[in-house]
């Protein structure tokens, strides 16, 4: 066994055994795949692996799934690339073939980043590396061993905006979403997040609630049906005022939010659970408004914003401690994977007063409770629960809360500008997308509208779907309809005899049909002395 021993290629052996991670590179196979090659060829190959150990090695090795060898090629992966593969044994513009291969700058290929060896698997790697190439080299991280310890934190952000069916984080529309997220740098933008928000992940989540009420906001500004989409909201805060931008405004909006206001019939939702005890514990489930905003006032934070995901099914609890610590809880109902006819309830989030993390025995608590709603018994429950979000369509919206503060209004005008959106005139009363036009003009080729051209507004009272019906024409051609609910405002007005005008926003042709006429309507006699 010594003599065979001695027999081997300790350069290569030492090259295996260097590549250290959660996958296990030194095999029988990949050494054979290296030793066994002609002398040229194996030093080629082997000072490409040298310089380039995180790109070449998940392309010229076997990356097993642990060290047990016996379970086959389903537990190893390696992700072949002829034409780097060629370049190396050739000696020909090794970095130009890596440079295409992953789609990434010369710049970030030849980085020192590059030099050391860190692991992931394809998708993810190339998810990264398409991230680091959008920053300047002297914002990203100045080695592998920066890159990797702040990996939790770097998933939780990159899924921020959203992941493909294989899990893998979707790309900004601008590269300088990521470049302004990390204005301050690497460390800088990680030394914030550990002085402000030291559980990431938690303060990431917590930023959607502040988008949320400051997409509904823009709508007013916008006069516009519908809340601008959340993430592009959070693309265009992170370029302009950056990660520790959007944390930052976050926090101040939820220290300072004003309490919510009712104004709407309130009524209780039934019951999963009502109350549950655990020895001295005790859970409550908060079954309406009032009980969302006192829980809200309590624990100083946002539980009342909520509602509507409770009408829709989700439940929030309100837990207490024998030793007097107290937590707010979510649960999220998710489809059942054995009964196409039931849900399973998930612990979303459980947050302390003013967002703070619990205790390990809460947190035990908190999943108990989660077994306890997933009962079978339960499933009467959960889903009646879910079905009341038919019941209470039209008269369960409970009142958005559209505060916020001066400094993150002021911010909001700014990356509604980044965005192109203006706030509304005066006189416009409605900017949106005109409905039913896929099944009028919406497929005619000779439609070749020009923006601001003038629409006629068109009254349908015996319209047999919609009394309140106010149809759009351009050139005496009809186009569709003002989108309900809003059409309401507009027929009553037209109806009293205001001189109500309309015009043509914006087309865009090579949009979703749906989107691709977008009108307002607007008041020419507001402001007229």
């Amino acid at each position: 066994m010594l003599d065979f021993m001695r027999t081997l290629d300790a350069e290569t052996l030492d090259l295996l055994g260097r590549l250290d991670s959660h996958r296990f590179y030194a095999s029988v196979r990949n050494y054979n795949r290296l030793a066994a090659l002609p002398p040229l060829q194996h030093q080629r190959r082997m000072q490409a692996l040298h310089r380039f150990p995180a790109l070449l090695a998940p392309i010229l090795l076997t990356a097993h799934h642990s060290i047990n060898l016996m379970d086959g090629k389903r537990h190893a992966w390696r992700y072949p690339a002829p034409d780097v593969e060629q370049a190396i044994d050739a000696a020909q513009n090794l970095v130009g073939a890596l440079t295409t291969q992953y789609g990434i700058s010369k710049g970030l290929v030849r980085s020192k980043l590059n030099a050391d060896f860190w692991e992931m698997d394809d998708g993810r790697k190339r998810a990264v590396l398409r991230f680091l190439d959008t920053l300047p080299a002297n914002k990203r991280p100045a080695s592998a061993e920066e890159l990797i310890r702040e990996w939790p934190r770097l998933q939780a952000y990159l899924l921020f905006f959203g992941e493909d069916a294989q899990g893998i984080p979707r790309a900004p529309e601008s590269p300088e979403v990521h470049r302004g997220a990390f204005r301050l740098g690497w460390q800088e933008t990680w030394h914030y997040c550990d002085q402000h928000a030291p559980n990431f992940h938690h303060a990431l989540h917590d930023t959607r609630d502040f988008l949320a009420v400051a997409s509904a906001l823009a709508a007013q500004w916008l006069k516009i049906q519908r809340p601008l989409v959340m993430e592009r909201l959070a693309e265009a805060w992170l370029a302009l005022y950056g990660l520790s931008g959007l944390l930052r405004a976050s926090s101040r909006w939820h220290r300072l939010r004003p309490p919510p206001s009712a104004g709407f019939i309130d009524r209780n939702l039934p019951a999963l659970l009502g109350a549950w005890h655990e020895g001295k514990h005790e859970a409550h489930e908060l079954l309406s408004y009032s009980a969302l905003v006192e829980e809200g006032e309590a624990m100083r934070h946002c539980v009342a914003d909520y509602w509507q995901a409770c009408v829709q099914g989700e439940r929030m609890f309100s837990l207490l401690l024998s030793d007097g610590e107290r937590a707010t809880a979510e649960y999220v109902p998710d489809q059942h994977p054995h009964d196409a006819f039931d849900v399973l309830y998930r612990l979303e989030q459980l947050r302390g007063s003013c967002n703070a993390e619990v205790s390990a025995a809460m947190q035990h608590f908190a999943e108990q409770l989660e077994t306890q709603l997933n009962q079978d018994a339960l499933k009467p429950q959960r889903s009646a629960a879910l079905g009341l979000q038919q019941i209470w369509a039209n008269d369960q919206a409970a009142p958005r809360q559209s505060w916020l503060d001066p400094r993150s209004q002021q911010e909001l005008l700014a990356v509604l500008a980044w965005l192109e959106h203006a706030p509304a005139e005066a006189d416009v009363w409605l900017r949106a997308h005109v409905a039913g036009f896929a099944y009028h003009a919406g497929n005619d080729a000779d439609f070749l509208p020009t923006e601001g051209e003038t629409l006629t507004l068109q009254r349908e009272p015996e319209n047999p779907h919609d009394a309140l019906a106010v149809r759009i024409d351009w050139q005496g051609r009809k186009l569709g309809y003002i989108p309900r609910p809003a059409n309401a405002e507009i027929a009553r007005a037209l109806d009293a005899g205001v001189m109500l005008a309309a015009k043509i926003q914006r087309f865009d042709a090579k949009a979703e049909l749906w989107r691709r006429l977008e009108f307002v309507v607007h008041d020419p006699s507001a402001g007229r002395a």
